[in-house]
């Protein structure tokens, strides 16, 4: 008896949340950030603000968790640069960040929201800093910080790039992309020459 109790307060938590997040998503996509305030997303979702606030403390905390759901869907950016997905890997490789935000209709709204920026930049760092840190450390002697400084780097550079492509309904994206792949691999591979002469 009491586990069903927890089966169905669960299943109650899970969908108060969702109609929260779904609320935000549509808010948002048809007023912009502005449009986005706890009594918005209560109208919206058909809940009283006690049940928010039974899941949230702040409407940031739903944009987190909203960014959060989405980012678990992407792949690394810039692991392709170094070629440094082992070929059984790529196989299940998640799509790359720069794809899913220009083929999801449901986050792009969010992504290309120049408000969230520096969030969504934050993020990305912090969920592939480690990877990133392990590999590419062994092809220079840079410092953690300057790593740091390079991945931030790279990272805004992405999401500016995408966020320009879709704005401007860029016709050959493949391309620019490619381009742009090319220029980011012509500097790491410089760094690791350097590195490998001054052995």
């Amino acid at each position: 008896m009491e586990k069903e109790t927890e089966v169905k307060t669960d299943k109650r938590r899970l969908k108060s949340r969702t109609k929260i997040k779904e609320a935000f998503i549509s808010l948002h996509k048809r007023e912009g950030y502005d449009g986005v305030t706890i009594t918005s997303i209560c109208e919206e979702a058909h809940i009283s603000r006690s049940t928010f606030y039974a899941h949230y403390d702040n409407v940031t905390g739903v944009l987190e968790e909203i960014l959060d759901e989405a980012l678990q869907e992407t792949g690394s950016f810039w692991a392709k640069h170094l070629d440094l997905i082992p070929e059984k890997e790529e196989k299940n490789c998640k799509t790359p960040f720069c794809v899913f935000v220009r083929e999801n209709d449901r986050y792009r709204n969010i992504f290309i929201d120049d408000a969230f920026s520096s969030l969504i930049v934050k993020k990305l760092v912090d969920r592939s800093s480690d990877m990133y840190y392990k590999y590419i450390s062994g092809y220079t002697k840079m410092t953690r910080e300057q790593l740091r400084a390079v991945l931030v780097f790279q990272t805004s550079g992405c999401l500016s790039i995408t966020k320009m492509g879709i704005r401007e309904k860029m016709k050959r994206w493949d391309c620019v992309r490619g381009c742009i792949d090319e220029f980011v691999k012509s500097g790491i591979k410089g760094i690791i020459e350097k590195n490998e002469k001054t052995k």
